[in-house]
């Protein structure tokens, strides 16, 4: 759920919960079904309030963990991978005590027969 600028948040939809913020409150019944990129208005505040559903993707649930470790963020990612000349089908050993976003990059790097 795409809040801000600098305001992310991931919640599975679930039939009859609520997802609330300062933006209002955003029943998950209005989420399911509906597309990608789609605006989503509160049921309160006059519907004044929105947020926007994003597709989940790696660089996004990075974006939208708490930070009580060091994130590599994508741009950081994608230089390790070029610089260890990572390519598909590669085994490779990556050893982190973090949020896995620097996994996903590699994961999606060795693609489609790589391991991790």
């Amino acid at each position: 759920i795409f809040e801000s600028f600098d305001n992310l948040n991931f919640c599975y939809a679930k039939k009859g919960a609520i997802f609330s913020n300062r933006n209002g409150h955003f029943h998950h019944d209005d989420f399911i079904g509906k597309p990608y990129g789609c605006k989503i208005r509160s049921r309160n505040n006059r519907g004044y309030g929105f947020v926007h559903l994003l597709k989940p993707t790696p660089e996004l649930w990075a974006r939208s963990l708490q930070h009580r470790t060091q994130i590599v963020h994508e741009l950081d990612a994608s230089m390790i991978v070029f610089y260890l000349n990572m390519r598909p089908n590669m085994v490779v050993c990556e050893s982190g005590t973090g949020s896995g976003a620097l996994s996903h990059c590699i994961m999606r790097t060795i693609a489609p027969k790589g391991m991790l």
